[in-house]
């Protein structure tokens, strides 16, 4: 596995764990109705959004983090490519 693949791979990663991040704040934003938070015994929504923007915030490291390998990968090739011209 090449870096470049390594790092198209960590940025499809990010990007479902933003799809997630966005559907917990989504879920959060729209509360179940009562009926539904007695017979489940949800009764915290600051518990949810504080869940959701946890995993935005690491959604978002991922990103950096990815975005940063494949900025190496480039910079490994054109060296590369500097040592073989």
């Amino acid at each position: 596995m090449t870096l470049s693949s390594t790092a198209s791979s960590a940025l499809a990663s990010a990007s479902r764990q933003l799809d997630l991040a966005a559907e917990g704040i989504r879920k959060a934003a729209a509360p179940a109705p009562e009926t539904v938070r007695e017979a489940t015994g949800e009764a915290s929504d600051e518990l949810d959004l504080s869940t959701a923007a946890v995993n935005l915030l690491q959604a978002k490291t991922s990103f950096r983090v990815a975005l940063r390998l494949a900025q190496t990968a480039d910079e490994m090739a054109r060296h590369t490519l500097d040592l073989l011209a």
